[in-house]
């Protein structure tokens, strides 16, 4: 199917779906980003100062001399850990070589569109990363140090980024009515105290 470009430019529900998609997108890739650096970065951390987190000198030995850069040296940190493998990196690669697309040609995405398919799919793929990670974080991290909480006792747990981003992408691909839920929800919460 041919595209016409100025069609996309022009008209303003398929140039707004372009940019909403192009911006959710990069937005997501760079909050897995944030966090797939910042959990091992928060593992080795020994509190914090008026300057900040005191990151452990074992951050820079065990995580960081990995790799150049601080993201595929942590990639591997998890890959060392059992949380990845190989071919979640590989699928990271296929989500960075999107979302820079997405960045750097993004003329091109507003003049000759999106493919649908492929963008949900990867959006999907980067979420579901995204959620692998994170449970186990919050598993073997922030659950595993809080003596009040019995491990054994947790069956599912869910990050607020995750969620965030689901309930991201249920807005933008619902119909019009079906978008408004969760703010409808939200003041009718607020009705209700």
């Amino acid at each position: 199917m041919k595209t016409d470009p100025w069609n996309n430019f022009l008209n303003p529900e398929i140039l707004k779906g372009n940019l909403i998609k192009s911006s959710m997108f990069i937005t997501a890739f760079e909050l897995l980003k944030d966090s797939i650096i910042a959990h091992p970065e928060t593992f080795f951390t020994d509190g914090f100062d008026s300057n900040g987190w005191i990151i452990n000198e074992n951050y820079r030995t065990k995580v960081l001399s990995r790799n150049k850069s601080p993201l595929y040296a942590s990639l591997d940190w998890f890959k060392e850990m059992e949380v990845i493998k190989q071919e979640d990196i590989e699928n990271f690669n296929k989500l960075k070589d999107y979302r820079n697309k997405l960045s750097h040609e993004m003329g091109n995405s507003i003049f000759h569109g999106i493919n649908d398919e492929e963008h949900y799919k990867l959006f999907i793929d980067l979420i579901n990363l995204y959620e692998h990670i994170d449970k186990w974080w919050i598993l073997n991290f922030e659950l595993a140090i809080d003596t009040d909480i019995d491990i054994e006792q947790v069956d599912e747990v869910h990050s607020g980024p995750v969620l965030m981003l689901r309930v991201m992408l249920d807005i933008v691909l619902s119909n019009e009515e079906e978008s408004w839920k969760y703010y409808n929800d939200y003041l009718k919460g607020f009705k209700d105290l």
